[in-house]
């Protein structure tokens, strides 16, 4: 069975990075398993951007299954715009998406990174000053482009579709911005409005199903990756999942 992993970085990282090569993420899991896998999770990357490889990463494979896990970079509150902000961290987003190469850390890029943050955080005080906050990609939109996605793969492969959901939000982001937990609460809930309307072949995996305020810390540590038992709890619902849809 072939399955394919469409995703940012939450589908392709563990945090903290893994100490040993039995961490896995649930990408790797179900490739262990016997299952065919192609991640193409890319850090950074939203829905939309990911709409451009459709055709030649997701459909030219044609997966009996795909994983969508979309949200946390698109519909999370912000106060800086994601050009500046992305463009202040380099030698980390490495994928032809983002399309950055290597920068060396010469006395002009240093001056660069530091105009940037000084630009970021001048964005952010006079965002809080007045009381402003956005999306990089209204809620809206997203659903616009999910349900785009979800129907060209059924299409043109016929196959089964999880949408994963955003993992909740910390305490600690919706202190800095208050709201954000609202607003993964009601993208996730149009996710799941979504996926039952696209038929039986389409399902939603509620994070919350094995995230609680309990466990919070272990399964998602630094409030958006998950640590390795967070995938290892996420591949046992995507594996139940599976076997109902296949």
């Amino acid at each position: 069975m072939k399955i394919c992993v469409l995703g940012n970085s939450v589908g392709l990282r563990i945090r903290p990075p893994r100490s040993d090569r039995s961490e896995m993420t649930y990408a790797e899991a179900l490739e262990s398993k016997g299952y065919l896998v192609r991640n193409l999770s890319r850090a950074g990357v939203m829905l939309n951007e990911a709409f451009a490889f459709l055709e030649e990463e997701l459909i030219t494979f044609f997966p009996d299954a795909v994983i969508l896990h979309f949200g946390v970079v698109e519909v999370c509150y912000r106060q800086t715009f994601r050009w500046p902000n992305n463009q202040a961290i380099e030698n980390y987003y490495m994928n032809r998406i983002i399309n950055r190469p290597y920068r060396f850390n010469t006395p002009f890029r240093t001056a660069y990174r530091f105009g940037l943050r000084a630009f970021n955080l001048a964005t952010r005080r006079l965002a809080g000053l007045f009381n402003m906050k956005w999306q990089w990609l209204p809620t809206g939109r997203f659903i616009e482009v999910l349900s785009a996605i979800v129907q060209v793969v059924q299409k043109e492969t016929g196959a089964a579709v999880i949408v994963v959901g955003i993992n909740p939000c910390s305490e600690r982001v919706e202190r800095q911005l208050e709201g954000t937990g609202d607003k993964i609460r009601e993208a996730n809930e149009r996710m799941r409005s979504l996926c039952a309307r696209m038929g039986p072949k389409v399902s939603y995996l509620d994070p919350c199903s094995f995230i609680t305020q309990d466990n919070y810390e272990a399964m998602v540590p630094d409030g958006i990756h998950f640590s390795s038992e967070g995938h290892r709890r996420l591949l046992v619902q995507l594996e139940d999942q599976l076997s109902h849809l296949l």
